[in-house]
């Protein structure tokens, strides 16, 4: 498969994804898979709620959005904005390198980890 195939499948799935969360609200339909770590343990993962959040955004609910997971809220639209960008870039064949410090992704990994430990003890 070619760079130009990746990068329109991306944007397909990516356009189908949101489309599909958009006309199908999480909490009245169960082919949403739900949360394995809140099942195993009771405790709330960083990413619960994320997918009802993602529906309240889509809606312009940002309140909504920001009750059920906060940093679902500030992360999904540079995440989607950044998918769409890199997508968009392979499907034209333009080169965009994506490369992310180690200080950055130890930074992210630490404020997911604060984030679920501050969700479960407030």
């Amino acid at each position: 498969m070619t760079d130009r195939a990746r990068g329109l499948a991306g944007l397909a799935a990516l356009a189908a994804g949101t489309a599909i969360l958009y006309i199908w609200p999480p909490d009245g339909n169960s082919f949403y898979p739900p949360c394995a770590f809140r099942a195993l343990t009771g405790w709330l993962c960083p990413g619960c709620g994320a997918t009802r959040a993602l529906y309240q955004l889509l809606h312009g609910n940002v309140m909504g959005a920001l009750a059920l997971n906060p940093l679902a809220t500030v992360v999904a639209p540079p995440a989607f904005a950044a998918a769409g960008i890199w997508f968009g870039c392979l499907a034209s064949e333009t080169r965009w390198s994506l490369r992310v410090p180690d200080s950055a992704a130890w930074a992210a990994l630490s404020v997911t980890v604060a984030f679920g430990i501050w969700r479960n003890v407030v």
